[in-house]
């Protein structure tokens, strides 16, 4: 395999990411905690001409149905069953493949107030963001 490196400004990327000017790529996504809201990046519905926000394009009947399992009900066992099948297919199918994680952190003094705690733990980075205005010190 030879391999030539392109290092590109990130809104660059994702424009060829969308529009599949690539052969591989390397950028961070996927980071919510509830699966449900990933599906535009995997689902068929989202393979679009020329812009499609499913960048590999891999269309399955059987992943869009095990999203679609998922985000229809509000039962724990049956959405850890759905969504696990996700992730089997994902990866049986090698649609992206790991190769690191990404730490999402905020840094403040202790008296910084504002930040609201994240499904995992963490700081919420995702969704709405802790603008300076909505902060305060105590």
């Amino acid at each position: 395999m030879q391999v030539e490196l392109l290092t590109v400004e990130q809104a660059d990327l994702v424009v060829a990411g969308a529009l599949g000017n690539y052969q591989a790529v390397l950028w961070r996504n996927y980071g919510f905690p509830d699966p449900d809201a990933e599906l535009v990046w995997f689902h068929s519905r989202s393979i679009g001409d020329p812009v499609s926000l499913n960048f590999a394009r891999f269309e399955s009947p059987e992943l869009d149905a095990a999203f679609e399992r998922g985000r229809s009900t509000q039962d724990v066992d049956m959405r850890d069953e759905a969504y696990a099948e996700v992730a089997r297919l994902i990866n049986q199918n090698a649609i992206h493949i790991w190769l690191d994680r990404v730490t999402w952190a905020i840094a403040s003094q202790p008296e910084v107030n504002g930040f609201g705690p994240a499904a995992n733990g963490s700081i919420q980075t995702l969704g709405p963001k802790p603008w300076v205005g909505r902060l305060w010190k105590s």
